[in-house]
């Protein structure tokens, strides 16, 4: 959409009021999606990690240049540096094509990639590697031997006592033993398995207490003990069972994304993935789970959920999910979505754009100068209206948005730049959020110039 047909008007003293603040204004962070990843979707290949200069920002994937800068697949970014590659050649396949990773985590300070690759910075690692930062130098090393097939998903959790590395995939042998089918955690030192593991792939794991204790929950695309739901399961101490009936439904019926939230009554399991019904219960895509029953969260979605989050921006504890879908019932949602009393909600006017549409990852990140926030990744060109290609960060304050040049201060390079923007009809000056360019917008730009950022 062009700015309206009206002239550029100086107002000079006129301002009006300005509306009055919630607990935070929540926008989207521009500059670390500008130019962003060079590459047509990243996966879950994204963590928060210090390699020595604090907690940053980690990426891995297929892409060549990240922020305009070459890149091996592997990049660390903070709102001081920038992006910076790390390591040299990246993960690889065995005939030295770059893969990046499905899936990162950051288990004991170091920095952990899963995937399809072979080798890491040349290295032979099979699926899953570790990044070092150590006074002799920085590499890559195996994890006792990596795994047999690829790597999907990865979390960090405690479980009996002892904090584990939990990774799931295709795999059935890990450190070269045989390992549970689709599964298997890394303690430091050595690879676990469990019982015989599930038919299938794994994606995700959960710590949840249904009212009898914590349990390890499983999401994937599998079934149980030979049966033909699934993709849900309980670890009962000696093998995996099906939970509530399981999760079914759709053409390529699958979990892929779980977290623990309070929706008023207690904490509950919530699952995301491609499904209809979960326990029978009619639920697209997205369902909860009391340790009893099944439940829908809202009207659900309309196409695969692949991330989920529960955690405060500054606004208040909600629960954020992130996937392919564009409807929640006949309410548009562009792939990043907040439940509150009133269902689903898009976040931020949500994502779009890409040749791989939606959001892939939502991982919370204390960004600096500004405290928790949410880095999204997936496939698209825009957050909201800003240009952020394949990764954003959505936070309260969200960098402030009157500094438009981004140097921390509020000067006239900021007015000038917001002119600009205006006069050449970019809707990164469309600050009254109406889709269009209006006065409105200087009135409102010039209210917070005026108030200042904190």
């Amino acid at each position: 959409m062009a700015k309206s047909d009206c002239a550029w008007i100086v107002v000079g003293a006129l301002s009006i009021a300005a509306p009055a603040l919630a607990q935070c204004s929540a926008d989207w962070l521009r500059d670390i999606g500008q130019p962003g990843v060079e590459v047509a979707s990243l996966r879950k290949g994204v963590t928060i990690a210090d390699l020595g200069d604090g907690p940053e920002v980690l990426i891995s994937g297929r892409f060549s240049s990240v922020g305009g800068v070459a890149a091996n697949g592997n990049a660390r970014w903070n709102p001081t540096d920038g992006w910076r590659t790390f390591g040299t050649t990246g993960l690889t396949s065995s005939s030295g094509l770059l893969l990046g990773s499905n899936a990162a985590a950051t288990y004991r300070g170091d920095f952990i990639a899963g995937g399809g690759f072979a080798f890491a910075d040349g290295e032979p690692v099979s699926g899953i590697a570790r990044f070092e930062v150590s006074p002799e130098g920085d590499f890559w090393d195996s994890l006792n031997g990596g795994v047999n097939g690829q790597v999907l998903g990865m979390r960090v959790l405690e479980f009996e006592g002892e904090e584990l590395l939990f990774v799931g995939g295709t795999f059935s042998t890990a450190g070269g033993m045989t390992a549970s089918q689709g599964l298997a955690a890394w303690d430091g030192d050595d690879w676990r398995g469990f019982g015989s593991g599930v038919d299938g792939a794994v994606n995700d794991f959960m710590i949840f207490d249904d009212g009898s204790g914590p349990a390890l929950y499983i999401a994937g695309r599998f079934s149980v003990a030979g049966g033909a739901n699934g993709h849900l399961a309980r670890w009962n101490g000696s093998e995996f069972e099906e939970v509530g009936g399981g999760l079914s439904g759709g053409d390529n019926p699958r979990a892929t994304i779980m977290a623990v939230h309070d929706f008023g009554d207690g904490d509950e399991l919530v699952v995301g993935g491609n499904f209809f019904q979960a326990g029978g219960v009619d639920a697209s895509c997205i369902a909860r789970w009391n340790g009893d029953t099944f439940s829908s969260v809202g009207d659900g979605f309309d196409n695969t959920v692949t991330a989920l989050n529960t955690t405060d921006v500054g606004d208040g504890t909600q629960l954020y999910a992130g996937g392919s879908f564009i409807l929640s019932g006949g309410t548009p949602i562009n792939g990043f979505a907040s439940f509150g009393d009133e269902g689903w909600e898009t976040v931020g006017d949500g994502v779009s754009g890409g040749s791989v549409p939606g959001l892939a990852a939502v991982v919370e990140y204390d960004l600096p100068g500004v405290g928790n926030s949410l880095v999204v990744t997936g496939g698209f060109s825009f957050a909201g209206f800003d240009e952020a290609r394949n990764i954003a960060i959505w936070a309260c304050g969200g960098g402030c948005r009157a500094d438009l040049d981004g140097d921390g201060s509020l000067t006239i390079f900021d007015f000038l730049m917001f002119q600009n923007l205006f006069d050449a009809g970019d809707l990164a000056a469309d600050f009254d959020g109406d889709g269009s360019l209006t006065i409105f917008d200087f009135l409102t730009f010039q209210n917070e110039f005026d108030a200042g950022c904190e």
